[in-house]
């Protein structure tokens, strides 16, 4: 009986792991896969041997009045690739781990909870075969690296966003516990709403919907997540009024 016990103690933790374990495998897959993939197209055009940050925000500054509101991409794009020798490494560590978190936010978003046991590696599996070998659109991106900043990225920190709406839809209404926590959550409502300007209108209007409907039906709307929507708002008009655009 204690070897059952134990037995089932382990096959309880293994499986608990299970989607953990997973994903690390994909981190692993991909960062490699990071390594080996050359540079093409724009990355060319950003690259240099060496680029101080502040040489990078003047550059991002004269790009969004000359050719687009983007930011932020143009200003990690500009830094990265502009100190390719020494950041690439780098970049290649935190594409890897964004494309994971990518997949993890479309499970949580879609199951309103975290994966758990063996079943969940199936929808793991199955998510990451639509995103990187079902579509070429963020397949290529994934691995294209001025072209992950600017799509792969941004629809990540995008679904960061989306997580606690999402959260309170299905009950919890409870706010961050750390503030620090919240101001990060507020700074990233902010930054991805300025990365993609389909993408950004698109998760703007699902945050409006969200608050001006719980404001008709006059049911309580957490103030950070009210917050967060004036600021992506904010960001979302930030790239609609960039004269480069």
């Amino acid at each position: 009986m204690i070897t059952r016990l134990r037995s089932y103690l382990t096959l309880s933790r293994l499986q608990k792991s299970a989607p953990a374990i997973l994903l690390i495998l994909i981190f692993f897959y991909m960062w490699k896969l990071n390594q080996l993939t050359p540079l093409w197209a724009d990355d060319y055009c950003r690259l240099s041997t060496h680029t101080s940050f502040y040489q990078a925000v003047e550059k991002s500054y004269v790009r969004y009045f000359e050719r687009s509101g983007r930011v932020f991409v143009y200003l990690i794009n500009y830094f990265v690739f502009g100190n390719y020798l020494k950041l690439i490494p780098y970049f290649n560590v935190i594409n890897a781990i964004l494309f994971c978190l990518f997949i993890l936010l479309i499970f949580v978003l879609a199951f309103g909870r975290k994966p758990r046991n063996f079943k969940d590696i199936l929808y793991i599996l199955l998510i990451f075969n639509l995103v990187f070998v079902g579509t070429n659109g963020i397949g290529e991106v994934a691995l294209w690296k001025s072209g992950a900043v600017g799509y792969l990225w941004a629809g990540t920190l995008e679904l960061l966003t989306l997580l606690p709406f999402f959260s309170y839809l299905n009950g919890n209404q409870s706010s961050f516990s750390n503030k620090y926590w919240l101001y990060g959550y507020y700074i990233i409502s902010f930054i991805a709403s300025t990365f993609l300007e389909h993408l950004s209108f698109a998760v703007t209007l699902v945050t409006w919907f969200i608050f001006l409907e719980t404001k008709v039906r006059k049911k309580f709307f957490p103030i950070f997540l009210q917050v967060s929507s004036i600021l992506h708002l904010l960001g979302s008009l930030t790239l609609l009024f960039s004269k480069g655009n």
